[in-house]
């Protein structure tokens, strides 16, 4: 499945993938039901939660859907943190916290990372295109 605030993304995955697999929700509040997913992939989504608050209701409606038991309860998050130095970088980031607190939250709230990469992406801007680095995508487990 697919979720997303803004039904006009998910009209664009119907578009692309011809599948109507798709859910209009907030992540504060998934509409499925528990143990129901193998694993949760989060692309772009925690930095744009209002507040460390629905970050926290968030991660906790994913943990209650991923499925317990299976020996593979697994998200992975990519977090946009744009080089810790441009953190202010993007105005619809709300939370806007470095890779490390990331990282911190995450095993605070019982995940442990078990591989946090880096990468870059293309930023268009007054001076033209360029490569920014991403410190902010994280593979998680629980053991």
């Amino acid at each position: 499945f697919l979720l997303d605030l803004n039904p006009h993304c998910l009209k664009s995955n119907q578009h692309f993938f011809g599948k109507n697999n798709s859910v209009v929700a907030k992540a504060e509040e998934l509409p499925f039901g528990n143990n129901c997913f193998d694993f949760i992939l989060s692309f772009d989504l925690m930095e744009h939660l209002e507040n460390e608050e629905s970050a926290n209701l968030a991660i906790e409606e994913m943990d209650r859907v991923l499925k317990k038991g299976s020996g593979l309860q697994q998200m992975f998050h990519k977090i946009t943190v744009i080089g810790e130095e441009g953190i202010d970088a993007d105005a619809t980031h709300h939370i806007k916290w470095p890779s490390s607190r990331w990282e911190r939250w995450f095993s605070d709230k019982g995940w442990n990372v078990q591989k946090p990469t880096s990468h870059h992406v293309p930023i268009w801007s007054k001076k033209g295109i360029g490569l920014y680095p991403v410190k902010g995508a994280f593979y998680l487990k629980r053991d």
